[in-house]
């Protein structure tokens, strides 16, 4: 089943996805997160924040997406859009912040699991710049990249280590 979501305008916009995209579950365990879920929940706060900035327009429709095409379409009045979510990452930041995750740690120091810092991270702004030109050059070729005559939008998202220790959550 494909899923659509209309939202009417920005104060409707919890009520439209109700609890699609409200929350990620974690890496490991039963109630793992998957992808399907992470992209409706980028979506979900992209969406607010373009909503808010006036860089899209309500009423809009957004759908689930299958490949080839980009993850989401979004449809507002006449105007028809597409929307890829990826994620600016390194492998090794993955596998330390999942050990992490099933150590039962509350915290740790950057690099204590393995990663890419386990010297420390004099300069996670360029580190993280990187993954994001990474996450760039992977959609290359992709569907997103085409020219077309509708809109197109490629959202990062950051998960890498850089960004914690850059901006801890």
């Amino acid at each position: 089943m494909t899923e659509t979501v209309n939202v009417p305008d920005l104060v409707g916009l919890c009520s439209a996805f109700g609890p699609l995209g409200s929350r990620v579950g974690p890496r490991t365990g039963r109630d793992r997160r998957t992808q399907d879920e992470t992209e409706w929940f980028v979506v979900r706060r992209f969406l607010k924040v373009a909503l808010r900035e006036g860089i899209l327009k309500a009423p809009i429709s957004i759908q689930k997406q299958n490949p080839p095409l980009p993850d989401f379409g979004l449809q507002f009045g006449d105007t028809i859009a597409h929307l890829e979510i990826t994620e600016a990452t390194d492998p090794a930041d993955q596998r330390e912040m999942t050990a992490f995750e099933r150590s039962g740690k509350s915290m740790m120091l950057l690099g204590e699991f393995g990663g890419r810092f386990s010297d420390g991270a004099s300069q996670p702004g360029r580190t993280w710049a990187s993954d994001v030109i990474d996450a760039i050059n992977r959609k290359r070729g992709k569907a997103i990249f085409e020219k077309a005559d509708v809109g197109r939008h490629l959202v990062i998202y950051s998960s890498s280590a850089s960004l914690h220790q850059a901006h801890p959550s």
